[in-house]
């Protein structure tokens, strides 16, 4: 429940604009889960709010980071 009310905010923060928000908000869901038992969905998340605010490099870092994670647990 937790992760879904931050995705949510993540979501609405991104769309009204609010950059530092979403940002903090990003940075509080992903604090509470290692990068290998990250959800995907939840990166498609901040994925996407990421590139609504304009940061679309650092999008494609936390991504590369989160896959990288996940493929070298295999």
């Amino acid at each position: 429940m937790k992760h879904f009310t931050l995705t949510k905010s993540i979501e609405q923060a991104a769309k009204n604009d609010k950059k530092a928000l979403t940002v903090l908000l990003i940075a509080r869901l992903m604090e509470e889960t290692p990068l290998v038992d990250f959800d995907l969905n939840n990166m498609m998340v901040i994925r996407s709010a990421l590139f609504k605010i304009g940061l679309a490099d650092l999008a494609n870092k936390i991504t590369f980071e989160i896959m990288t994670s996940k493929f070298v647990n295999f």
